[in-house]
């Protein structure tokens, strides 16, 4: 009987043991099951990460800047508008640009192309990571140009104050203008410039038309209104010898020629820089030399001198250390004689 007993709790135990040994293995499977599905979805997560990360890097917006005849044209300003800042570049020699480090986002951003002398462009573009666009510009054709007014003298030179004022086609928002290394004025119509200060200069204008800035004009041009400084010295340097010497100067256009007179008849003309000396022996009646002295802008100065020729109406006067005998009326033979001797 008692054997009986212990049999049956011997069958119970092991019964029981199996049972609990299989729970913990459905237990134990189902923790692994749970581990495996964590760690699933931290890897999703994880990649999701990533893929947020790849769609928040720099995109970048190239392309080519040319006018409507397709020519490049170079320094024109790409600028791309985001977040409110902005990335830019400029044209190269081949009108090509080049703007990087833009975020990319699911966003339109605004992208101008600009230069000085054409109409601004933009577009609104979506960036990616090499998005492509091509501007081209057109020309502002608003003729805008600057009158001058003044007195026109030799070789280019005005011999006057100079008045500028300017021709407008068209409704400009504003219009600027610049004196030589001076600063941007502000043109205000009917008003007119006055230059007269002797030396060259360079008169500067750009202006705005429907808020783009066109390119920068500028015309250049001179003044002399002095007439050249003369000194003439008479000097004698024997009994029948005079010495007189003849200098010029002017520190603005310089000096053309000099022109030569006896009694109001030229003589000659020298084109030779100054000074200019003239030897005279002579007695007898007076008589009036004459010399004129001319700028390159047409200005001139005249000083006279008096002197004595002989009572037979003959002079030996010498040039540049040359001595010549002639009649007053020959002078000009003189001169070509002493330009010949001189070669």
């Amino acid at each position: 009987m008692k054997k009986i007993v212990f049999r049956k709790s011997l069958v119970c135990g092991i019964v029981t043991s199996l049972f609990f040994i299989s729970i913990i293995s459905i237990a134990d499977s189902k923790q692994l099951s749970i581990n495996s599905i964590s760690r699933s979805a931290a890897e999703v997560v994880t990649s999701t990460k990533n893929i947020r990360t790849a769609t928040l890097e720099n995109g970048s917006l190239s392309g080519y800047v040319t006018d409507v005849d397709m020519n490049p044209i170079e320094d024109a300003l790409v600028r791309v508008y985001f977040h409110e800042t902005y990335k830019e570049d400029y044209s190269d020699s081949n009108g090509y640009y080049h703007v990087t480090d833009i975020p990319i986002c699911y966003c339109m951003k605004e992208a101008v192309c600009s230069k000085a002398g054409y109409y601004n462009e933009s577009a609104w573009l979506s960036i990616t990571e090499n998005t492509t666009y091509d501007f081209v510009l057109i020309p502002i054709d608003i003729p805008c140009y600057a009158v001058l007014d003044g007195v026109m003298g030799d070789n280019g030179w005005y011999v006057s104050c100079v008045n500028i004022s300017f021709v407008i086609s068209g409704p400009l928002d504003a219009l600027f203008y610049k004196i030589d290394g001076g600063s941007w004025q502000t043109y205000t119509a009917p008003v007119v410039i006055t230059i007269c200060e002797d030396g060259a200069h360079t008169f500067m204008w750009r202006y705005i038309y429907q808020g783009n800035e066109s390119a920068t004009f500028a015309i250049d041009f001179k003044i002399d209104k002095t007439p050249p400084e003369v000194t003439i010295s008479k000097e004698r340097i024997s009994f029948n010898k005079i010495k007189i010497t003849v200098d010029a100067d002017d520190p603005t256009s310089g000096i053309n020629r000099a022109e030569f007179y006896l009694n109001d008849i030229l003589q000659g003309m020298f084109t030779t820089p100054p000074p200019y000396v003239i030897y005279v022996l002579l007695v007898g009646l007076p008589q009036i030399i004459t010399i004129i002295i001319y700028d390159n802008a047409g200005n001139s100065v005249t000083s006279k001198t008096t002197t004595l020729c002989s009572q037979n109406n003959m002079l030996r006067i010498a040039i540049q250390n040359k001595i010549f005998l002639f009649q007053p009326q020959n002078f000009l033979n003189l001169v070509t004689l002493v330009k010949n001797s001189e070669k």
